[in-house]
């Protein structure tokens, strides 16, 4: 429900900003270095876990690569950058759903003969944003390969 409505208060942008800066969160000054191990294990993993499933929640059912994708590729470079090392089995689940709702949306335009100068033009933008996605041939589109 958040992620349906989290525009009446803040932007696309703040919210990505807030979530990276969530999954980055540090403990209470307070903690002895005893309970900063026990404040991870209990509060920070599980809440990078909830910020990654809330990036997946806003790729699969509130169409971010379609309505912001520059926060696809600053999603991207977080995922490259910061969340492989620590998980990288959630991380690669994140960035094959963000190639498999590009190629998505490329083959449901070319499908439908949809394919306008427009949505040209914003497929070749994800595209460029997603330089790491090699199952799509831009020389000849209608060969790209389909994800099942």
């Amino acid at each position: 429900m958040f992620l349906a409505t989290f525009r009446t208060i803040t932007t696309p942008d703040i919210l990505f900003e807030l979530l990276v800066e969530r999954f980055w969160m540090s403990p209470p000054k307070n903690l002895s270095p005893a309970n900063v191990e026990d404040w991870k294990s209990r509060y920070l993993l599980p809440t990078r876990k909830r910020v990654l499933d809330l990036f997946i929640a806003w790729l699969e059912q509130h169409q971010l690569l379609e309505e912001e994708p520059h926060i696809a590729r600053h999603l991207t470079d977080f995922l490259l950058s910061s969340v492989t090392p620590m998980f990288p089995e959630e991380a690669s689940n994140i960035l094959q759903k963000i190639e498999q709702l590009v190629i998505g949306f490329f083959n449901y335009h070319l499908s439908h003969n949809k394919l306008t100068e427009a949505c040209t033009r914003r497929f070749l933008y994800l595209m460029a944003l997603h330089s790491l996605f090699p199952l799509v041939n831009l020389a000849n589109p209608r060969r790209t390969r389909t994800i099942c």
